[in-house]
């Protein structure tokens, strides 16, 4: 399942740190994943899938790296995922939290 994602493509070219995710650090991630809207969560998802998808070609998996599908929500293991797409995961979720303050204070404007 090969497909065109922008967005996975622009990351992917980011300035990635190289460095292991601490505890901590992953415990962030978690956090900052389960803050996020509906929006952001597909797109996590959609970067999972993408991220699997050029590391396995021919594994048609529909939930990789252990995930569970949980109620509507889908909960993956961040330490069955690579370092790569973790430190990727991380760079959006921060942008999306940005865009997400920023269109609050939007709204928060217009009232």
């Amino acid at each position: 399942m090969n497909f065109s994602f922008p967005l996975y493509d622009n990351l992917n070219l980011t300035d990635l740190p190289t460095h292991e995710m601490t505890s901590a650090e992953k415990d962030n991630l978690v956090e900052l994943i389960e803050s996020l809207d509906e929006d952001g969560k597909e797109r996590v998802f959609v970067l999972i899938k993408k991220f699997y998808s050029l590391q396995q070609p021919d594994n048609n998996i529909r939930i990789p790296y252990n995930g569970k599908q949980v109620k509507k929500d889908v909960k993956f293991d961040l330490s069955e995922m690579p370092n790569k797409l973790r430190h990727m995961l991380n760079k959006f979720v921060e942008m999306h939290h940005k865009t997400m303050l920023e269109e609050k204070e939007r709204i928060k404007a217009l009232a």
